[in-house]
């Protein structure tokens, strides 16, 4: 982990001395610019009163010095946002690796209640596992992260992501250049669903033979009559053909003025999309998944998707010139320039509409994979899953919880051999249950992501998970602690029935009475017996020990321990064979000063 953070302090450091040394430049040339033009202007003003040929020589020379200035001014200030955008991405890392991540996206609009085990398992929220892991420079590749965290995957398509993410972990100036392009091109909530909306709108002008017509004949007539007019046509006639040309765009000016607003809303992401599918061009990968995404950016014609893109991007900012008065009434008025660059945009549309849809696809799925591809490097003692198609359900040494401070983690080990099998976890309040469940729990979604798990070894079965850890009342649904829990067990029973599950339970039936509880929780247990699920379940009913006896082949009895000395507890949060021994409720109460006096505790 030292290593890790050292890399990313240096990467700081060094960006901040760039960037302060490409400050310094930006002033001196804005300085030097300054100074050209007032030489090209002292030049002009010489050369009326002295009429000099030198003078114009020295002003005309000025104009290209200016404009030269001018563009190597941009690229700095472009040098400089690059360089502010890659020290925020390297402060963040370091804030994320000490545990100061709650600021960054907590995708908390992905979190659904009915979810078989987001809630629970804290993916999503503040301080979720979402928010930790998210470097996603696209929000399409923030969804398909949250997905990736929601669903199961197939083996074959787990081993693929490992693959890939294990190649893209080692390139941190990839994909550190990556994320910088998405900060440098932030994305509005609406751009996604303004190029579908473009993308399927039918076309106005193109494929209409009178437009493709009158913008390849009229423009040539109109300027050639200008050019005539400087000779030998009378002025009128390129007047005519100008305000004929100007009438045509005033009466499409309202449907082409809405439909360059809904354009410039997405130009900035297309700009964002073609320069992140170049950096996916650019690298010869070796990784199956990454040449096959890397695959899909080359259409039948060979034309690169980044080109294409940026074929779009360039006749979106063309759009834009119409914006400026002048230019826009110089452009329409000789070239049609409105309708055709329309013309030109709607032809792009028909050529790409199926397959920006691919390249979009392909690119965010690399956008989730180099996000796990930063985990990875971030981890270096975590370990890549081994995946079973058979049992062992899971089996693993030194599993924790992957979000908890390195220096405070304690290590348990898990082992369910087979379809059917339940580990049933005793012990007292604090001693550690819940964070055992949410450890292995977490650890299996990432396992199914295709990421690294905080583990020394983890071999495990990909399969469905369903947790039931938090369950509260509802006043707004009219429901109990009690009746939410039982529609919650009702849906793990619908989806056992189904397909077996990998089932994390924490204290069943925490609202009723202790006989009811136990009854239900046997009668619960049993049942996912026969249904061949697998799992976990804490529970402070020692009572519930006993089914290890009767399912001896089923069940296996597992416990935090706590020790009390002088009325304080010490934990070692350490998982052992065998039923809980001590309780800690009513030394706990005592100890806040709830106890009732005269009842011995």
């Amino acid at each position: 982990m030292d290593e890790v953070k050292q890399a990313y302090q240096e990467r700081m450091i060094s960006a901040g001395a760039d960037h302060s040394a490409v400050r310094k430049k930006i002033l001196a040339i804005a300085i030097t610019r300054m100074a050209v033009f007032l030489a090209g202007v002292v030049f002009l003003i010489l050369w009326f009163n002295r009429d000099a040929t030198v003078f114009v020589v020295l002003a005309a020379l000025s104009l290209p010095a200016f404009l030269g200035l001018m563009q190597y001014h941009a690229k700095l200030f472009r040098r400089k946002t690059y360089l502010t955008h890659f020290q925020t991405i390297n402060r963040n890392e370091l804030d994320f690796l000490s545990g100061a991540y709650h600021h960054a996206p907590d995708g908390q609009s992905f979190l659904s209640p009915d979810h078989a085990y987001a809630a629970d398992l804290d993916l999503f929220g503040k301080g979720s596992l979402y928010q930790y892991l998210n470097r996603t420079a696209t929000d399409a590749g923030s969804a398909l992260l949250a997905q990736w965290l929601g669903q199961k995957a197939t083996r074959e398509e787990i081993l693929d992501r490992q693959q890939a993410v294990q190649e893209l972990s080692g390139m941190l100036d990839w994909r550190q250049d990556f994320q910088v392009t998405g900060l440098t091109y932030p994305e509005k909530q609406q751009d996604s669903r303004d190029i579908r909306n473009w993308l399927n709108s039918a076309p106005l002008f193109y494929r209409h033979r009178y437009y493709e017509v009158i913008t390849l004949i009229s423009p040539i007539v109109t300027v050639a009559t200008v050019i005539g007019a400087f000779f030998f046509l009378p002025y009128q006639i390129p007047a005519v053909m100008i305000i004929g040309q100007l009438g045509l765009i005033g009466y499409h000016l309202k449907t082409v003025n809405k439909l360059h607003q809904e354009a410039t809303y997405f130009s900035a992401m297309m700009t964002k999309y073609a320069r992140l599918i170049s950096q996916v061009e650019e690298v010869s990968w070796t990784s199956k998944r990454m040449q096959a995404l890397r695959n899909l950016f080359i259409d039948d014609s060979g034309i690169p998707g980044s080109k294409a893109i940026g074929r779009l991007s360039f006749l979106l900012n063309a759009l834009d010139n119409r914006l400026n008065w002048f230019a826009g009434t110089i452009l329409n008025g000789l070239f049609l320039w409105d309708i055709r660059i329309m013309i030109r945009l709607e032809k792009w549309k028909e050529e790409h509409c199926t397959v920006f849809t691919i390249w979009e696809q392909a690119l965010v799925e690399v956008d989730a994979l180099q996000t796990l591809g930063c985990f990875d490097f971030n981890h270096p003692s975590f370990v890549y899953p081994v995946l079973m198609d058979s049992p062992p359900i899971i089996r693993a040494e030194k599993v924790a919880h992957p979000l908890l401070d390195p220096d405070e983690r304690v290590y348990n080990d898990i082992s369910i051999d087979g379809f059917g099998q339940f580990m049933l976890i005793t012990g007292s309040n604090m001693a550690g249950k819940s964070t055992y469940l949410r450890a292995i729990g977490v650890n299996m979604v990432l396992a199914m992501a295709g990421a690294k798990v905080c583990a020394g070894t983890f071999e495990c079965i990909p399969m469905p998970i369903f947790t039931s850890m938090r369950i509260g009342d509802s006043i707004q649904n009219r429901e109990s602690t009690f009746y939410a829990e039982l529609k919650r067990l009702r849906s793990l029973i619908a989806s056992g029935k189904q397909e077996k599950q990998f089932i994390l339970l924490d204290e069943i039936l925490k609202g009723t009475n202790s006989r009811d509880k136990l009854l239900g929780s046997i009668t619960l247990i049993e049942q996912l017996i026969s249904y061949q699920c697998a799992g976990l379940i804490a529970t402070h009913d020692l009572a519930l020990g006993d089914l290890e006896k009767e399912h001896p082949e089923n069940i296996r009895n597992f416990c935090f321990e706590v020790e009390i000395k002088d009325d304080k507890f010490e934990f070692d949060y350490k998982l052992k064979r065998g039923i809980c021994q001590i309780q800690n409720a009513t030394q706990l109460m005592k100890n806040m000063g709830i106890a009732v006096e005269g009842r011995e505790v």
